[in-house]
């Protein structure tokens, strides 16, 4: 689903790296893919919404730590 929501905001298929935006073509790739946005998809949505990419990493820095 938040594969599917980064193409209703303008991303394509991401071929840089590891990303959620990568294409799959099979149930292996889908259950294997990353739930993470790369560094170049991220900088897309990031131009997009202009929001606190500093905020976003110490939100996720403690939703990791539990």
């Amino acid at each position: 689903m938040l594969h599917e929501l980064g193409h209703l905001l303008g991303l394509d298929h991401c071929i840089y790296y590891d990303c959620i935006m990568n294409g799959v073509s099979g149930i292996y790739e889908l259950f294997n893919t990353s739930y993470e946005l790369c560094p170049v998809c991220l900088c897309k949505i990031y131009r997009l919404l202009d929001f606190d990419i500093i905020k976003r990493f110490e939100n996720l820095q403690v939703d990791y730590q539990g």
